[in-house]
């Protein structure tokens, strides 16, 4: 049973802040070292300071980013920078935002989501996590004992029952409204009927929400949560450290962006062209086309057929897969029908590991989203050559995380991102 709470949201006080386009960003994840700094000079509170801060030399276990985001925190509370609002609500968000020409719009709320093993099946993961960005985010939580950001997750609800509850209040004016550098209109209402609240909440009983964006920071979350039983005497499991922010939103809604993140290839010894394409044969339909037939295609066949595009030295090509049948042959891992017949994963262990030879994705890969700024980095001989892919359906999550298996790293990348500091909240009092 998923189990939401409402919350008083902390949020900038636009009265001390003015413009609120100055103080937000994108989650720290996705956030260069070029972009960090452009933040750090937008506004002297932005919600940089808090995610992801700078690090010096002289840094010692009692001065850090760490105890700077805290002191930043604190500080700003102290001073009404940030204000909590007086009463539990939950918070609609909407984006509105252009993909391919064509406006969208994706609606969900923002509210406590109590933290559940995944073994439970009530949420559930679609990629692995890894070690480090756990530690990182988890000496954050330790010291400033606050969500900064919500982790994005999906549920499903064909009937679009929550979405028309949501829908009354932004019959409303919102609370905050920004529009971000990228042209995306960020709204966003708070719902304090407790009512209400009790509806959506009843509604959402019955759901299993799936992780989007945010699986380290879930981990983090629980890993927290553990740690935090264990110093409280009287544990009562109402705690909010109990609890995740989190955004929802109805994956039967039209407003879900998945974008591919096309891969890389470098570090190749003796690499040889022509005995790749060779190899590739034996699999595929190689065929040498122009860059925009290259795009057209992929987009017009996804779905239908396994198809790939490469680039190497200024030429184009279409990779299509023959045959399915020869998936099961090549792909010995035990996973499931649908995970091997992913795009990503003919690609990973079919292309990468078998024709290629790759073992170590980290020496011989990097992603990237921008089609354009691929094809730049293997011109600029960064990258020996680039593959493309189709973006992963949101029902292909939905059918791998049910079926407890994980896809390979950067499946998918969900657009567009939320938003870091438009309402935070505290998981320890």
């Amino acid at each position: 049973m998923v189990e939401i709470l409402p919350f008083k949201g902390i949020r900038y006080n636009s009265k001390k802040i003015g413009n609120l386009k100055k103080v937000v960003a994108p989650p720290y994840d996705i956030i260069s070292n070029e972009a960090k700094k452009r933040y750090y000079e937008k506004h002297e509170c932005n919600v940089i300071r808090l995610i992801l801060g700078k690090e010096f030399s002289s840094d010692n276990p009692k001065n850090n980013r760490y105890t700077r985001a805290a002191s930043y925190f604190n500080s700003w509370l102290k001073d009404g920078i940030l204000a909590q609002d007086s009463k539990p609500s939950i918070y609609v968000y909407e984006q509105k935002y252009f993909h391919k020409g064509k406006r969208e719009t994706l609606i969900g709320f923002i509210a406590l989501v109590k933290l559940e093993e995944f073994d439970k099946g009530i949420i559930l993961p679609h990629e692995e996590t890894l070690s480090e960005p756990i530690e990182d985010r988890l000496k954050l939580m330790r010291t400033c004992k606050a969500n900064f950001d919500q982790i994005f997750t999906l549920y499903s609800d064909p009937d679009k029952t929550i979405d028309q509850l949501l829908k009354i209040k932004m019959n409303y004016k919102p609370v905050l409204g920004i529009i971000d550098e990228n042209g995306i209109m960020h709204s966003v209402w708070k719902i304090s009927k407790i009512d209400v609240i009790k509806k959506v909440a009843e509604e959402m009983k019955s759901k299993i929400l799936f992780i989007a964006d945010g699986h380290h920071r879930y981990v983090t979350a629980l890993k927290f949560r553990d740690e935090m039983r264990k110093k409280i005497r009287k544990y009562s499991g109402k705690e909010l450290f109990n609890y995740r922010l989190a955004y929802l939103t109805n994956m039967d809604n039209k407003g879900i962006t998945i974008l591919p993140a096309h891969r890389l290839v470098r570090n190749i010894r003796e690499f040889n062209i022509s005995k790749l394409k060779s190899a590739i044969r034996q699999y595929f339909h190689l065929e040498k086309v122009k860059k925009k037939k290259m795009f057209e295609q992929m987009e017009k066949l996804n779905g239908l057929k396994h198809i790939f595009g490469m680039y190497y030295q200024h030429e184009f090509y279409l990779l299509t897969l023959k045959d399915e049948k020869i998936l099961d042959e090549i792909i010995k891992a035990d996973v499931s029908k649908e995970w091997k017949r992913l795009d990503v994963s003919i690609l990973h262990a079919f292309v990468l590991e078998h024709i290629m030879g790759m073992k170590n994705y980290e020496d011989n890969i990097a992603y990237e989203i921008d089609e354009k700024k691929a094809i730049q980095l293997v011109n600029n001989e960064e990258y020996q050559l680039a593959f493309f892919l189709n973006p992963t359906k949101v029902e292909q999550v939905r059918d791998i995380a049910l079926a407890r298996e994980k896809m390979p790293g950067k499946a998918t990348y969900f657009y567009p991102k939320l938003l870091t500091g438009l309402v935070m909240s505290k998981n320890y009092l």
